[in-house]
């Protein structure tokens, strides 16, 4: 994670065209993220467990895509692995 300046961003959830998690090594514990990329973007916007609405923001997602089954604990686990998981991704992108 960085000190940058965290921006808030609007989205449908029929702009997101795929959705990742990850862990993040912060040398003493591990940050678990997700990371969604939307229509028209290369790039992944990060969602840190440890940002406000996380856990809320978490629900919301697992209402709307099928995740990939058991994702959090092959993020989770083993410790100090990045264990980067596709957990949706959109069958088509146009």
């Amino acid at each position: 994670m960085t000190s940058e300046k965290i921006e808030p961003i609007d989205a449908l959830w029929d702009d997101v065209t795929e959705i990742v998690a990850y862990k993040l090594d912060m040398l003493s514990y591990d940050v678990i993220c997700l990371g969604f990329r939307l229509r028209g973007s290369d790039t992944f916007i990060e969602v840190a467990e440890e940002c406000s609405g996380y856990k809320e923001l978490l629900v919301a997602v697992e209402q709307q895509f099928p995740l990939a089954e058991n994702w959090f604990s092959k993020v989770a686990f083993p410790a100090f692995e990045l264990n980067w998981l596709t957990l949706w991704k959109a069958e088509s992108v146009g």
